[in-house]
C-alpha cells in the first residue's frame, strides 16, 4: 500500500496537478466535503491498514462470472438497438407502435424483451402497453 495515509481521518493522501504536497479534503459527519484540507505531516502520516486476503476464485467461478457478464452485455446491446430503432420509427410516425406481425416489429419487441433488466426508459413502457 502507499506510505501516504492519514491516520487522523483514516483516508489516503494524494497529490495531483499543481499540488506541492500530499493532502486530502476533510469530510464532514454526513460524508460531504467541508471545504477544508488536511495536509500530510509527520504527525498525520500513518500506516495504511492491510486488507484481509480474499479467497481465490476458481476457474469455474471466473467462467460463471464471465458468462453472466457476456449475457448482460448482449442484453444491453440488444435493448439499445431495439430502442434506437423504435425511436427512429417514432420520428417518422409519432403514433408508431411495433407490430408483432411485421418483421421489424418482431425484431424491436425481441430486442427490448432481451434487455428487460435495464428498463427505465418511458418508451419501453409504451411498447409494453401496446403489446
Amino acid at each position: 500500500m502507499t506510505g501516504h495515509y492519514c491516520k487522523d481521518h483514516k483516508t489516503l493522501f494524494f497529490m495531483k496537478g499543481k499540488m506541492k504536497n500530499y493532502a486530502h479534503p476533510i469530510k464532514g459527519e454526513a460524508g460531504n466535503d467541508t471545504g477544508e484540507w488536511c495536509n500530510e505531516t509527520e504527525e498525520t502520516r500513518g500506516e495504511a491498514p492491510h486488507a484481509e486476503p480474499t479467497p481465490e476464485m476458481t476457474k469455474k467461478d471466473w467462467d460463471k462470472k464471465d458468462k453472466l457478464k457476456d449475457e448482460s452485455i448482449k442484453a444491453q446491446v440488444s435493448f439499445k438497438e431495439g430502442m434506437e430503432l423504435y425511436r427512429t420509427f417514432l420520428t417518422i410516425n409519432h403514433e408508431y407502435k411495433p407490430d408483432p406481425k411485421t418483421q421489424i416489429g418482431k425484431y424491436i419487441i425481441h430486442c427490448i424483451e432481451a434487455g428487460k433488466k435495464w428498463i427505465g426508459d418511458p418508451l419501453v413502457e409504451e411498447i409494453k402497453e401496446s403489446e
